[in-house]
């Protein structure tokens, strides 16, 4: 119990193993909204303790080991809990911990422990799909993700040692070729009383779209629509808080790149004080030059077959 019976010492112990903290399965590839790793549990799991975690200890090759606590969701009819770790498109190398926790009576145990990247996870469904009978689309998918990771780590000079497309050789007839159509346009409409310092597309970790303001728009909401459907508006107010900007940030996921949002900010009475951006992805990488060309090719092979893999 970690007190000396003798003089009534105590010494700090680590968290009680618990047999029982185990997860659902081996960790899951997500590919489609992020990039990233999932692991779950049984929901039954949840009335046997006050709390349960997932820590992500992912390693950087420049900050080593990052730390991160992972909330879960209830997931299909309530009979998981699931657990997500989104990984930077420049980060489909580094190995990351997935370690379960709980916390009952305020006593902490450590369950079931899993490290892997996106990297190996990618290659063993590689290896799975690649056989006859496998799925060729998702074979697609992986390479052209793979081969993503690898041109952002090599435009923008991170670990350029480590690059996740090295070991695709068996697979690589599977990407796609050739460079994709880009035709969309961004467009403005209005003028609003908030002007906007910048627009562009943000693709080193999530792909997202950016409005850049030199002002305080606190008092505003940001609004995304696509086909109809609200999409998660984030307003950063701390990445850029040392020059007195915010960024709007709308997240867009892989087989969305060719879909048109419109974006604006409004006022509490719903009126547009920022002209309205009818906007896409593939418009913001139809406009890059230089070597981020080639990191709009790659990322637009990836989106398309996302997109066909997800029609079926």
């Amino acid at each position: 119990d970690a007190e000396c019976n003798t003089c009534g010492a105590t010494r700090e112990v680590g968290p009680a193993k618990d047999e029982a903290l185990v997860f659902y399965g081996n960790p899951g590839l997500s590919f489609q909204d992020y990039i990233g790793m999932q692991v779950m549990i049984s929901s039954a799991l949840l009335k046997n303790y006050d709390e349960i975690y997932v820590e992500a200890i992912q390693i950087d090759p420049d900050l080593g080991a990052v730390t991160n606590k992972l909330n879960g969701f209830l997931y299909f009819y309530d009979m998981f809990y699931v657990f997500d770790q989104q990984i930077l498109s420049w980060s489909m190398t580094e190995n990351v911990t997935l370690t379960l926790y709980a916390v009952k009576d305020g006593k902490t145990y450590v369950g079931q422990s899993f490290t892997a990247s996106v990297e190996t996870l990618a290659l063993t469904k590689l290896a799975d799909n690649a056989k006859e009978g496998g799925n060729a689309k998702l074979c697609t998918v992986l390479v052209d993700m793979l081969n993503y990771g690898a041109t952002v780590q090599t435009v923008f000079d991170h670990n350029e040692a480590n690059l996740p497309n090295t070991q695709i050789a068996d697979y690589a007839s599977y990407g796609t070729a050739g460079t994709p159509g880009m035709t969309a346009d961004v467009k403005k409409e209005g003028t609003g009383s908030v002007g906007v310092l910048r627009d562009s597309i943000s693709m080193q970790s999530k792909v997202e779209i950016q409005l850049l303001f030199a002002v305080d728009v606190s008092a505003y909401t940001g609004k995304a629509v696509m086909n109809g459907v609200e999409k998660t508006v984030i307003m950063d107010t701390e990445t850029m808080g040392a020059y007195g900007w915010t960024v709007l940030r709308v997240a867009v996921g892989a087989a969305e790149m060719r879909e048109m949002m419109t974006i604006a900010l409004y006022d509490a009475n719903g009126n547009a004080v920022t002209q309205v951006y009818t906007v896409s992805a593939e418009a913001y990488a139809k406009g890059l030059t230089g070597d981020k060309v080639d990191v709009a090719v790659t990322m637009m092979r990836y989106g398309d077959a996302v997109a066909a893999y997800a029609a079926g």
